[in-house]
């Protein structure tokens, strides 16, 4: 078979067409893996990656791992991570309910950092006037 090589140029699938029938070799389907956070996440680990480095986590999924890096892919790119770095970079995926904690979290840090709160009872009159202290039911 031979290799056409302005279809390659332009169809990012033709590779893996040309590798599966001239030498039989299929690109593996990914598993994708359950990680609570402990050690490196294995290859096809669903994860959450600080993409930008800021605290902004997106979805990742963890495509290699080896002894001194990571490659994941996020939001349609991949990056390297340096394993010595995982820990820092990598978490797992949140649930809806660690979601809306974090969201609190940070409302009412916000609210606590400003000039007006000055004493325990600014900062519970602010929290409630901002919804974070009333009953569920209300």
């Amino acid at each position: 078979m031979s290799i056409d090589v302005e279809r390659m140029k332009v169809d990012p699938d033709y590779w893996q067409e040309v590798t599966e029938s001239s030498w039989g070799i299929k690109k593996p389907e990914l598993e994708f893996v359950e990680w609570n956070g402990a050690g490196l996440p294995p290859v096809g680990t669903e994860c959450e990656l600080d993409w930008t480095e800021s605290g902004r986590y997106a979805p990742a999924v963890v495509n290699f791992v080896g002894s001194n890096i990571m490659v994941v892919e996020c939001e349609g790119e991949e990056r390297v991570v340096y394993v010595e770095d995982a820990n820092e970079q990598l978490r797992p995926i949140r649930t809806q309910a660690q979601t809306e904690r974090e969201e609190l979290i940070s409302a009412a840090t916000e609210i606590l950092n400003q000039d007006h709160v000055l004493t325990e009872r600014d900062a519970a009159e602010a929290l409630y006037d901002a919804g974070m202290l009333r009953g569920a039911g209300e």
